[in-house]
């Protein structure tokens, strides 16, 4: 798929599931190549940074720095039948 058509998708499963956490984790480098940034506009809500389950992805500080270069923040979320998440929020 085309960058613009994975934000495509993404941004029909927000509109389908608005109060769903949409994760993007593995492959977004490669796939969304230079509109990785994007997803946060087309409609996800959280990450998955630093080594994927068996994919290496980039490091947590270049995506604590794009999430902070667009104006959004980090936030912990309380951990979620056993699971320790965070998510990102407006400023």
């Amino acid at each position: 798929m085309k960058p613009l058509e994975i934000l495509a998708v993404i941004a029909l499963f927000r509109l389908a599931m608005p109060e769903t956490d949409l994760k993007v984790a593995g492959g977004r480098e490669k796939n969304l190549r230079d509109v990785q940034s994007w997803i946060f506009y087309a409609g996800a809500t959280s990450i998955m940074t630093g080594r994927y389950l068996t994919t290496a992805g980039r490091g947590a500080d270049e995506d604590a720095r794009m999430v902070a270069d667009l104006g959004l923040r980090l936030v912990a979320e309380l951990p979620r039948r056993g699971a320790v998440r965070g998510r990102v929020g407006p400023r």
